[in-house]
């Protein structure tokens, strides 16, 4: 069993509304920006932090960048290297890892000296940047410890709702709860298997946070990471 890799933080953090990402089918693609017109505050949302806003410490946020672009070279250079995301052997995974905790190193120095990097300090692209190394930390614990401070961002319009979304879910899993959101999968025999999920209306609760149908996640995480 292999977890898939988070795949939102890169969509936000990446191209804008259109241009989600590499090979992305045109049907997919459709069906995301049909969401996005059927939601103009989740449209507006998407664009007002696709906007980068003026950086107090532009060295840090440029810094922050950096460590997303590396992230995201890697995991995707892996994934094409193998031809999908099963195919990754695991001496790559144990790099990655290694790549990840250091990243993660990085980022609590940051913490350390500034807090969590806010708008004002590292630009609106800054905080989506140290986001996703904390997405992708193997530190539960710092995910747990810093999750209010990811909602005091999204309620001030400085990151957005799948981002807590997507942190809510890897904090509940960690502790042995099911996930609200339906943000993490698994991959199983070659398919993509949603993890343990809150019942109720899972796309009511989805599009609250500004989040596409599970069905659409589901076929895009399908094309990205090359699994059934």
């Amino acid at each position: 069993m292999l977890r898939l890799l988070p795949l939102a933080a890169f969509l936000l953090t990446g191209p804008a509304v259109g241009q989600v990402g590499p090979d992305v089918p045109p049907e997919i693609e459709a069906r995301m920006l049909a969401f996005y017109e059927a939601h103009p505050d989740c449209m507006a949302e998407l664009m007002a932090l696709q906007t980068p806003s003026e950086a107090a410490n532009p060295a840090l946020r440029d810094e922050l960048l950096a460590l997303v672009e590396a992230d995201q070279a890697e995991r995707f250079e892996a994934i094409e290297a193998a031809g999908s995301l099963e195919g990754v052997p695991d001496s790559v995974r144990d790099a990655l890892a290694r790549r990840d905790s250091a990243r993660t190193d990085r980022l609590r120095e940051i913490v350390a000296e500034h807090g969590w990097p806010r708008a004002a300090l590292v630009g609106t692209d800054g905080v989506a940047a140290a986001f996703l190394v904390l997405q992708h930390s193997p530190d539960r614990v710092l995910m747990a410890v810093l999750l209010p401070e990811i909602e005091r961002a999204y309620e001030a319009g400085e990151i957005a709702g799948q981002s807590v979304a997507l942190l809510t879910d890897r904090v509940r899993l960690a502790a042995g709860l099911p996930q609200r959101y339906g943000t993490q999968m698994d991959v199983v025999d070659g398919e993509a298997v949603l993890r343990p999920t809150e019942p109720g209306d899972l796309d009511a609760r989805r599009a609250a946070m500004c989040m596409v149908p599970l069905d659409v996640y589901t076929d895009l995480q399908r094309v990205m990471y090359g699994v059934d």
